[in-house]
């Protein structure tokens, strides 16, 4: 360190020790910074620390704006770690800007579910960075689960198939995700809203047959949990007549129910495939 840059830091020091207000050392601080920036730079790990103890919230653009990635990536990933231990959000939401990017997030997201002591800190550490949020994999959303699936379904299960600000959910039928909830046995609701929400025909007449096969007492009520949320899910005519021989009555008004599912799921069709009005009424 030169005497200029000696003189620089006394100058820094003595002006936020002064009695000014946070906005007259913000611009004293401004000018010396334009006055001689690589000197200003250079000092960025005294004038940090100082700012940050002074006011966090208040000069965290002040900051953040006289960083460098190029010249400064230690610090700022020192400051980064510090405001999300203490922690100060907004210090750490402002300053995640010089860094923030869909590899660095994701880089993030897995590494708070592997190291962050508990699920609420997890949560916290995705809503600090939601700004960059990406769609998850399923082998992350599934790690996530696992961390705490009770604390999981708690936070997430409405975002299936509703949003989050968090993340985004992946593309398609979460086969594995569903698959690993299922296996897990203690968030059975949330397993089958899964079902009902992604599950094919296939799966859903699978699970038919099973009922078929080891009957139980509450048929109704596992008919109900697993019946999907598709408007044009229907049952083949040889699977109901089976389920009607096999439980009776008891099935009958479950399978009542789908028939004006189906017709009305046939109108919509209809009124979307025929344009013309007069030959609609002819169908």
């Amino acid at each position: 360190m030169n005497n200029a840059t000696d003189a620089l830091q006394q100058q820094i020091e003595q002006l936020i020790a002064d009695t000014l207000t946070d906005s007259e050392l913000e611009t004293a601080l401004t000018a010396l910074a334009d006055a001689q920036p690589d000197a200003f730079r250079a000092l960025a790990p005294v004038w940090t620390a100082q700012l940050i103890e002074r006011s966090p919230y208040t000069f965290a653009t002040f900051i953040k704006d006289h960083l460098t990635l190029d010249q400064h990536s230690d610090l700022i990933e020192s400051l980064l770690a510090e405001a999300e231990r203490v922690p100060h959000d907004s210090l750490f939401t402002t300053l995640y800007e010089l860094v923030g990017s869909p590899e660095r997030w994701h880089a993030d997201v897995y590494h708070l579910i592997q190291s962050t002591p508990d699920f609420d800190a997890i949560i916290h550490g995705l809503a600090l960075r939601s700004k960059y949020w990406q769609r998850l994999s399923e082998d992350t959303l599934i790690a996530l689960y696992e961390r705490n699936p009770r604390a999981f379904v708690r936070n997430f299960q409405h975002t299936f198939p509703g949003l989050n600000n968090l993340f985004k959910r992946p593309h398609g039928a979460l086969e594995k995700f569903r698959a690993a909830v299922a296996a897990n046995g203690n968030t059975s609701d949330f397993s089958n809203q899964l079902f009902r929400l992604y599950a094919t025909d296939i799966e859903w007449q699978t699970e038919i047959l099973g009922f078929l096969e080891n009957p139980a007492e509450d048929i109704v009520q596992r008919l109900e949990a697993i019946q999907p949320h598709r408007q044009d899910a229907e049952l083949p005519d040889n699977l109901q007549q089976s389920l009607i021989e096999r439980f009776g009555d008891a099935v009958k008004q479950h399978l009542d129910f789908l028939i004006p599912r189906r017709f009305r799921t046939m109108i919509v069709e209809m009124l979307r495939a025929e344009p013309d009005n007069a030959r609609l009424m002819d169908h």
